[in-house]
């Protein structure tokens, strides 16, 4: 299969983001499904910063950032704060479970 190494198909987008965030929710030693806004801000600048290819370009004078598309702290969402929403709809389901 031929392969861009530069982009990240969005299943692999997805399973970095799962596993990433699933970390940063353990780093109290318990799981906090609300992480502040600066560790969430922190992981996202780490994503693009650890893989270059994953930033998006932005233009000069323009409030977003390479990593918006991660966390945008101004309208606290992006694809970390999807996943947050996912792991927090999941946990109260299998708490009503219970």
């Amino acid at each position: 299969m031929d392969r861009n190494e530069a982009y990240l198909e969005k299943e692999e987008r997805k399973t970095l983001v799962r596993i990433l965030v699933s970390h940063m929710c353990m780093l109290s030693g318990k799981e906090d499904f609300y992480p502040q806004s600066s560790l969430k801000e922190e992981l996202a600048k780490a994503i693009v910063t650890g893989f270059p290819c994953l930033a998006v370009p932005c233009h000069d004078g323009s409030s977003l950032t390479n990593y918006t598309h991660y966390y945008n702290p101004k309208l606290t969402n992006g694809f970390i704060d999807t996943r947050l929403k996912t792991m927090r709809t999941k946990s109260e389901g299998s708490r009503k479970n219970k």
